[in-house]
């Protein structure tokens, strides 16, 4: 004899009537009748009315009548598939097997097919929290996060769960209102996969936005599980819907994505070509979105192809840590000195780029530098760490002019020695009889300087005398400066007052002057 329950049944439900299920049954024939079952604990969930016949279920059954409970890992259990069109249906049904003696003689084999009800929430095996780390660099729609599913005791499709997710932002909002929102960089993906003991569910974080520690290092999701959907219609004609959720925190890890930049690219300064060594010129910045530690910038100068070959490629340096540039050695010679500055930080180094492209650089079409390592996620900011700095040096009157010598065939060079002041003095032995107007020497006068620097002007000075200096002993030149002449003159003691000593006279021998 089979009878039918739902779990959890009240107290004095009645299951059905033994007498009526078997005619030979009535209650002139039964003197005794007894209620068994391998469960003792299982026979105090009913009660046999031995009178009317009737089974009923005692206070008991309403805690200890439970399928999850009795049917663990599915024993006791009966599967039934229904076919009907071209849906299939699966019951499941909990067995208890009682036996019912009569005048000790006759034995009736009872089963209670015990039907599940939705009686039991979903539950999450971690504590209802999950904490997920993913790198900032991580690629949408192929990054994804594995999320252990929940588990639902309950049968006869009362475990069929369904997942909602919503991104906790800083406004609270409702649970169905978020299930849309923009905000969210993930998307939930569930599959469903049936086994023999139970349905599970495969969930999947799917990324679908790109992250940015600089921006969100943290997401709050709540993902929510219900046995039954959670639509607005639907949920009026519910009897019972439980639900449970848990918060799955996501950590994004810093990544050294980003690459520094100028938000200056060109510089140009003017000096003097006389500027100390160790002096400033400029002072460079450069900028990194990245958070600590990779936003340390360094810089690094790369002098031109021009500099190279001639030779003056430390003629500036660059601290590494602070971008500012000074000189390195002494100008040589003014111009413009074309550099390129590369901003990098400690953990991305692009200087085998620059390097190895610095060959190419010319000066007839510097406009377009190298190009650096080109980084995957800021494509069009490929050249933004690379500045360009226009040093422009500027001559100073800082050179005298160089007079070379050269004598003809009718004078011999006795003497020629620097002098006082960048000048040279020079002393030639003439033949008596020259000729008038013949030309005895040859100047040549060159100047380092440039542009008005440059120019020369040349002239005679006028020349010095001593005559009638008979009183003088000794006459020499202690001091010569710009034309200004001082002597010392050595006269002796006791000559009387007002006496002449000596006569000096100035002679310039420039024409018309």
């Amino acid at each position: 004899i089979t009878f039918y329950t739902k779990e959890h049944p009240k107290v004095n439900t009645l299951l059905g009537n033994l007498y009526t299920l078997n005619p030979i049954l009535t209650n002139n024939t039964i003197h005794s009748i007894q209620l068994k079952t391998f469960n003792i604990q299982l026979t105090k969930c009913f009660h046999l009315d031995r009178r009317t016949g009737n089974l009923y279920t005692t206070i008991l059954a309403e805690t200890m009548l439970d399928s999850e409970k009795i049917c663990i890992q599915n024993k006791n259990s009966k599967i039934f598939i229904k076919q009907q069109f071209n849906e299939v249906s699966i019951k499941q049904l909990c067995t208890i097997n009682l036996l019912v003696t009569i005048n000790n003689r006759l034995i009736i084999s009872i089963i209670i097919q015990i039907e599940d009800i939705n009686d039991n929430s979903p539950q999450f095996l971690d504590n209802n929290i999950q904490t997920v780390y993913i790198n900032e660099s991580s690629l949408p729609e192929l990054t994804k996060i594995p999320i252990k599913p929940a588990y639902d005791a309950d049968f006869n499709g009362y475990n069929k769960l369904y997942y909602y997710l919503n991104y906790i932002s800083n406004h609270e909002t409702s649970l169905i209102n978020s299930m849309h929102t923009n905000d969210n960089p993930f998307r939930l993906i569930d599959t469903l996969k049936v086994n023999d003991t139970n349905d599970m569910y495969s969930l999947q974080l799917i990324l679908i936005k790109p992250l940015d520690y600089e921006i969100q290092s943290k997401y709050t999701l709540n993902l929510t599980v219900c046995d039954n959907q959670l639509d607005r219609m639907y949920t009026l004609h519910m009897d019972i819907i439980h639900c449970t959720s848990k918060l799955i925190n996501i950590h994004v890890n810093n990544v050294n994505d980003e690459l520094p930049w100028f938000e200056q690219t060109n510089y140009s300064i003017i000096i003097y070509e006389t500027l100390p060594i160790d002096s400033e010129i400029l002072k460079v910045t450069a900028y990194d979105n990245d958070s600590e530690p990779y936003n340390r910038i360094h810089y690094r100068l790369i002098p031109s192809y021009d500099m190279i070959i001639s030779n003056v490629k430390d003629l500036f340096r660059i601290n590494l840590t602070t971008g500012v540039i000074s000189l390195g050695k002494t100008i040589l010679k003014p111009g413009i000195y074309k550099l390129l500055i590369e901003a990098y930080d400690e953990y991305l180094l692009t200087s085998t780029s620059i390097i190895d492209n610095i060959q190419h650089i010319d000066n007839k079409s510097s406009s377009s530098p190298p190009s650096p390592v080109v980084h995957h996620r800021h494509h069009h900011q490929y050249s933004q760490n690379i500045a360009h700095v226009y040093i422009h040096v500027l001559d100073v009157n800082n050179h005298a002019p160089i007079i070379e010598i050269q004598h003809t065939q009718d004078t011999l060079l006795y003497y020629a020695n620097d002098y006082y002041n960048h000048t040279k003095l020079l002393l030639l032995k003439l033949y008596e009889t020259i000729p008038l107007n013949t030309s005895i020497v040859y100047f040549k006068i060159t100047d380092e300087d440039e542009l008005h620097n440059a120019k020369i002007n040349y002239e005679y000075y006028p020349i010095i005398e001593f005559i009638n200096s008979s009183l003088c002993t000794s006459i020499k030149l202690k001091y010569y400066h710009n034309h200004s002449y001082v002597y010392d003159i050595n006269i002796p003691e006791n000559i009387p007052l007002n006496s002449y000593i000596i006569q000096i006279i100035a002679k310039d021998y420039d024409i018309s002057k």
